[in-house]
């Protein structure tokens, strides 16, 4: 059963992903998808990702992370000097 969720939470290889539910479900990347991505922050809190959760496993598996409508961006340092 796939569903689509909001990353909430990460820990080292475990990834939370809020689906709608009362907690959120723990889930792990995919191998095939976690070495075809090439940008360096793979999944980051607020993705949203498609997840399949079967009841049989105690972790979910996150299939596909939807492209981000939003980033954060920085006005360039100009005409401060670096302070060290």
């Amino acid at each position: 059963m796939t569903q689509t969720g909001t990353i909430v939470r990460h820990t080292k290889s475990f990834y939370y992903v809020d689906v709608g539910e009362i907690e959120p479900r723990l889930c792990r990347i995919r191998g095939n998808l976690f070495k075809e991505s090439s940008y360096i922050n793979k999944i980051a809190v607020g993705d949203e990702v498609e997840v399949d959760l079967t009841a049989a496993e105690d972790a979910g598996w996150i299939l596909r992370i939807f492209p981000r409508r939003t980033k954060l961006s920085r006005r360039p340092n100009v005409g401060y000097p670096e302070q060290v």
